[in-house]
C-alpha cells in the first residue's frame, strides 16, 4: 500500500474512525480504478462533487489519505450502468473519481457487506459531505419506493422526524415542466420542496404560476417570496384592494409593485426581460444582507 507522506498507523486510525470499520494493513488492496464503478443507489449530481481535479492533484502529490470501501458486484450490489467492472464503490466516491481521472490505482478495502450495512455507509457519507437536499431526496425516495427500508427506519437512521423526511421526498412529485424550467433541483431546499409540493396539489392554476416563476425559484426564492409571487398571480385584485402600494420600482411596463403587507407583483414584461436573472440574483443578495437571513 502507498499512503505516501503519511504516518501509516495514524492514517489507519483516522480511517477506522471515519469509516467505522476495523482496518488491518492486509485488508487494503491497490485496485485499478477501471475495476470499480458506481453503485446503482448513489444519486449525486456532478455539480456537487467539488473540484475533482484538485483532489486528484493532491492524491498524486501527497498520496491517498484514506482508503475507499468497495464490494463485489452481485445480485445485491448492482452497478448503475452496464459495465465490465468487478466492484462498486460504497464509500469514498470522490477519491475513486479523482484516481480514475488520472489513471492512478486507488487504495481500497474490499469488504463483504449486507445491503443495510452499505446503505449505512452511504447515508453517513451523504450527511458528512456537501450533498444537496435534492440528491438526498432521490436516494431516500428510491430506497422507500423499492421497499429497501421503511420510512420509520429511515427517519430513525437519519435522526430526523417524518415531516422532514417527507420534505426530502417531495422532489419526485414535481411536474416535469417545472423540473425542466428550474433545471437544477439542488438550488431548492427540502423545506421549500415540501412547500412547493403543497402548492402543486392545489391544481393547475398553482402549477402554472410556479412554472411561470421558475426563474425566481432557480435563483433561490424561499417560501415567503414564492407565496407572494403566486398570490400576485392568483389574487392580484385582493392584494391591490386590501393593501396600498408603498413603492413602485421601474417604468410603466417593467416594474415591481411593493404592497404594505409585503406582497410583490412583478410585471410580465419585467419577468421576460433578458436581465431578469441578474435582477433576481442582486435582489437575493440585498435581501439577505439587509435582513440577515
Amino acid at each position: 500500500m502507498s499512503f505516501k507522506n503519511f504516518n501509516l498507523s495514524e492514517k489507519i486510525a483516522e480511517s477506522e474512525n471515519e469509516l467505522g470499520v476495523k482496518i488491518n494493513t492486509s485488508d487494503i488492496s491497490s485496485l485499478d480504478p477501471l475495476e470499480i464503478t458506481n453503485w446503482e443507489y448513489r444519486d449525486r449530481n456532478d455539480n456537487e462533487l467539488g473540484d475533482i481535479s484538485h483532489l486528484a492533484n493532491s492524491i498524486s502529490t501527497n498520496g491517498q489519505a484514506q482508503p475507499i470501501i468497495v464490494t463485489l458486484i452481485n445480485d445485491v450490489f448492482k452497478a448503475k450502468e452496464s459495465t465490465d467492472a468487478k466492484y462498486v464503490v460504497i464509500a469514498g466516491y470522490r477519491r475513486w473519481l479523482a484516481c480514475k481521472s488520472i489513471n492512478l490505482h486507488v487504495e481500497s478495502i474490499v469488504k463483504k457487506l449486507s445491503f443495510q450495512e452499505a446503505i449505512g455507509y452511504l447515508l453517513a457519507e451523504n450527511q458528512k459531505q456537501d450533498v444537496s437536499d435534492s440528491s438526498k431526496g432521490q436516494l431516500y425516495s428510491k430506497l422507500i419506493k423499492e421497499e429497501k427500508i421503511t420510512q420509520n427506519d429511515l427517519s430513525e437512521r437519519l435522526g430526523i422526524n417524518k415531516n422532514k423526511l417527507s420534505n426530502y421526498m417531495s422532489y419526485e412529485s414535481f411536474p416535469l415542466e417545472f423540473i425542466n424550467a428550474v433545471k437544477d433541483m439542488s438550488v431548492i431546499s427540502a423545506r421549500t420542496a415540501g412547500y412547493l409540493r403543497s402548492l402543486f396539489k392545489k391544481g393547475d392554476r398553482y402549477k402554472n404560476s410556479l412554472i411561470k416563476h421558475s426563474r425566481a425559484i432557480a435563483n433561490g426564492a424561499g417560501e415567503r417570496v414564492i407565496q407572494r409571487l403566486v398570490d400576485g398571480d392568483l389574487n392580484p385584485e385582493i392584494i391591490k384592494s386590501d393593501n396600498k402600494i408603498i413603492e413602485t420600482v421601474g417604468s410603466s411596463d417593467k416594474k415591481a409593485e411593493i404592497y404594505s403587507n409585503g406582497n410583490i407583483i412583478i410585471s410580465e414584461c419585467a419577468q421576460k426581460d433578458k436581465n431578469y436573472d441578474i435582477f433576481l440574483s442582486e435582489f437575493n443578495v440585498l435581501f439577505k444582507t439587509h435582513f440577515d437571513v
